[in-house]
């Protein structure tokens, strides 16, 4: 992988980074755990388009970008027409929250997928399976 762990989790915080990398680390997740199955599975068609992944990533910066903006048409209502205002931006937003949270739960369940059939066929242990054990 491209980027250890600490470095793909403060990828979703450090400013500029953040508008790149996670992107960047999801794609490299889905592309390398099919690369991984192949090596178990030769039949298996490795699918490269990433462009799911780059709409989970494109809608929820549009998501940010109107929230935010209806926040700040909020901020300034000081009539019924700005409230009236304020209240269609949010109404847009919520419609583009829906639509970001949708594809995001498509991301999740196509990497779980490839992460579950990937638990299937490789046997060793993780670090994640680890998590709870107790140590002998």
């Amino acid at each position: 992988m491209e980027y250890d762990e600490s470095k793909a989790v403060w990828g979703y915080f450090i400013p500029f980074i953040n508008w790149v990398r996670p992107v960047k680390t999801m794609k490299e997740v889905y592309l390398k755990t099919q690369d991984t199955l192949k090596n178990y599975d030769s039949n298996l068609i490795v699918d490269d388009n990433t462009g799911f992944i780059v709409l989970w990533w494109v809608m929820y910066i549009i998501n940010g970008i109107v929230g935010n903006y209806a926040s700040k048409v909020l901020d300034k209502a000081n009539t019924i027409e700005t409230f009236i205002e304020a209240n269609n931006a949010y109404i847009v937003a919520d419609l583009v929250d829906l639509a970001s949270i949708t594809v995001a739960i498509i991301v999740i369940q196509k990497v779980t997928k490839l992460e579950i059939s990937l638990k299937k066929v490789d046997k060793s242990v993780s670090v994640i399976d680890q998590i709870g054990m107790t140590p002998y």
